[in-house]
């Protein structure tokens, strides 16, 4: 009789598990083997003119890297006197030229591909986390480990993969956290971006902090004790600028420009940041250092570029728009992506918030993973199109993967009908 009295328990969600996740790796497998057979097969090298002998003089030609003799000869010294730059891509280098010179570029290459392995199927799980859908991050996984920019990237010997990696292990890590909110995957966010921050000055010691202080409205509980945790663990990056303001009168690890330019001439400022939007939404295979590259898998490149990202489609709305003939004012469709998305989230928040300050913390802590995606894509646009044209559309990689992920998840969402901060949103993943 007993058991008809006996009080019903709630029955828990399942927790995800490893074998969730193994259709993502897989496809991680298949960008390893697609980009050992462009490396070996169609001869993507690290260096475009590998020659014997030559590894080290073209690791020198770069302005970002220390000269590699430096490295090898006093790593530490050389790196302590370094300002101009963050420090990894050079402790990056120079551990590998300590081990493995003179063959140092090559084991650079192919940490590159495991790193950018690991890239789509990040992209994949947060688009999953965000929709619900398995197939659709399964498909954006695939797309993005086709995507020609990641073969490239891995084999150009600056930090520019790393920080696409660390640029999307955040939101990847904030995905993870929704489920059991384990904090344990906030400190891990931390962790990566102060790598982040000691790996390329595109990103200042500010966006750490605004890391940090994410983090710890996200706790429900023990705050101090978080805050002082995420300090803790964020004391290298401190150091690192503190050291930078007492030997050099600079906070920070790059030069400023852009303040300056626009008090003197803000007119010249915003044109230039308009021309370097403009080359921002170049794709990012078509950058002039891995040009000799891409040669070698042209056909993929091209299909990416003219077809994928709609470059054909953006020169024929150049021509309709009564542009020069022949000249693309667009680049590409994320022209047009970009923008959308930002208003696209920005004009449901309000809609669903308004202008309550409760309203929107409880959006972010429901929703973590996209609000630190579209912090990351808002943030990294600006400063980028403040950088020289030239290099924009590198540093328009970074981003890449969550260029290609949020759209995505995003309206997915609004054609799911789903609230931009509905209570569904507490638990955004999958299940087993």
């Amino acid at each position: 009789m007993d058991r008809f009295y006996e009080i019903e328990r709630p029955r828990r969600r399942p927790k995800p598990v490893l074998r969730s996740y193994w259709p993502f790796w897989l496809i991680s497998v298949l960008h390893v083997i697609v980009a050992l057979s462009y490396k070996l097969g169609a001869g993507l090298s690290i260096t475009p003119h590998p020659l014997p002998g030559e590894q080290s003089e073209y690791w020198d030609t770069f302005p970002q890297a220390l000269p590699i003799e430096s490295l090898r000869g006093n790593l530490a010294s050389s790196i302590w006197g370094l300002h101009s730059q963050s420090p990894m891509q050079n402790i990056y280098g120079g551990v590998l030229a300590k081990f493995f010179y003179p063959n140092h570029l090559e084991w650079m290459h192919y940490i590159n591909i495991v790193m950018g392995a690991c890239i789509p199927a990040m992209a994949g799980v947060i688009v999953w986390r965000i929709t619900r859908n398995k197939f659709g991050g399964l498909l954006a996984a695939l797309i993005y480990a086709l995507n020609p920019s990641l073969f490239l990237y891995e084999a150009h010997p600056t930090g520019t993969l790393p920080a696409a990696f660390l640029v999307t292990a955040p939101v990847f890590c904030l995905a993870m956290f929704c489920p059991d909110r384990k904090v344990g995957w906030l400190y891990a966010l931390v962790a990566i971006a102060n790598l982040l921050v000691l790996t390329t000055s595109a990103y200042h010691l500010a966006v750490l902090l605004a890391v940090v202080g994410f983090v710890v409205m996200l706790v429900e509980g023990k705050r101090f004790r978080v805050l002082a945790i995420c300090l803790l663990i964020s004391g290298v990056s401190i150091g690192w600028y503190s050291k930078n303001y007492a030997m050099f009168g600079s906070f920070g690890s790059g030069s400023p420009s852009a303040i300056g330019s626009m008090r003197d001439d803000p007119k010249a400022y915003f044109r230039n940041a308009a021309r370097g939007y403009q080359a921002f939404c170049v794709p990012s295979s078509q950058y002039l250092p891995v040009s000799r590259n891409a040669m070698k898998i042209s056909g993929h490149e091209w299909v990416s570029s003219r077809v994928v990202q709609g470059q054909w489609l953006c020169e024929y709305l150049s021509d309709e728009t009564g542009a020069t003939e022949g000249v693309d004012i667009f680049r590409s469709l994320l022209f047009f992506i970009l923008p959308l998305t930002v208003l696209g989230y920005l004009f449901s928040a309000i809609w669903r918030c308004g202008i309550r300050p409760g309203a929107w913390g409880k959006m972010i802590s429901r929703d973590p993973a996209v609000a630190m995606a579209m912090f990351l894509i808002v943030y990294s646009t600006v400063v980028c199109c403040m950088a020289e044209p030239g290099e924009n559309m590198r540093f328009k990689f970074l981003i890449e993967s969550l260029l290609w992920a949020v759209p995505l998840g995003f309206f997915s969402r609004l054609f799911q009908r789903r609230r931009l901060a509905g209570d569904d949103l507490e638990w955004a993943g999958p299940s087993d």
